[in-house]
């Protein structure tokens, strides 16, 4: 299995976006590759937070007049890949390349506690995910011939 995710993963098609996805911290070429399996046409998540909301990392939330209270997490879309940005979140933490994840876990996990500060990171790292993924796709577009 792992033999073949590294033939996709160097295959033509693949390995342009791979690089891309795999540059973010925490995110290695197996993730990347798996994330691009799985979600196929990024452009179906048309905000940041559609990303997360699809994996299951926003929090549930029941607002009613003045009360606005947030529970668990929704847990809906495919676990798989939840687990998968929760893992890539916590490498994010340990590693030291970036420390915008280090830092943000090191804010919430005193006052959420480490589990949810990890799930938060997560959550931020599923958006910097899609945004990557979108900034490639514009830079590898063709552009079209302008009109004279």
């Amino acid at each position: 299995m792992k033999a073949q995710l590294y033939k996709l993963a160097c295959s033509a098609e693949y390995r342009p976006l791979t690089q891309a996805l795999s540059a973010q911290s925490g995110v290695g070429w197996q993730s990347a590759i798996r994330l691009i399996l799985e979600l196929g046409d990024i452009d179906r998540f048309r905000t940041s937070d559609a990303l997360p909301h699809y994996l299951g990392l926003t929090p549930s939330q029941y607002s009613s007049g003045e009360l606005d209270h947030r529970g668990h997490t929704l847990k809906c879309g495919p676990g798989f890949l939840r687990a998968l940005l929760v893992q890539c979140a916590r490498s994010a933490v340990r590693q030291g390349c970036d420390t915008e994840p280090q830092e943000r876990f090191a804010a919430l996990a005193p006052r959420i506690g480490r589990k949810r500060a990890i799930i938060a990171v997560a959550r931020k790292l599923a958006i910097k995910v899609r945004g990557r993924w979108r900034t490639h796709l514009s830079a590898s577009e063709p552009t079209p011939a302008l009109a004279v």
